[in-house]
């Protein structure tokens, strides 16, 4: 089964509302933007029948390099998380 990408994505918008293959590109990255900056400052985005976006952050923790068996430290970061609804 292949995966859903943002193209096929932009082409099912193109289909449904009759835009035009720029417009609905330009219409999904303002989405993408809009949820970025949203949680950028943490807000979480929340979609009825879809689920929440939010910023989580990672504890910093030490990893091993598997080709070396070097101890490295990885920092505490933050990253995007989406939990789908129930």
């Amino acid at each position: 089964m292949k995966n859903f990408t943002k193209d096929d994505f932009i082409c099912e918008l193109c289909d449904s509302f009759e835009f035009t293959k720029f417009k609905a590109k330009e219409i999904f990255e303002k989405f993408q933007d809009i949820i970025l900056q949203k949680t950028f400052y943490g807000m979480a985005v929340c979609f009825d029948r879809l689920g929440k976006f939010k910023n989580v952050t990672r504890k910093a923790r030490k990893a091993r390099n598997i080709k070396t068996g070097e101890i490295i430290n990885v920092e505490e970061k933050t990253i995007l998380h989406f939990k789908r609804k129930k």
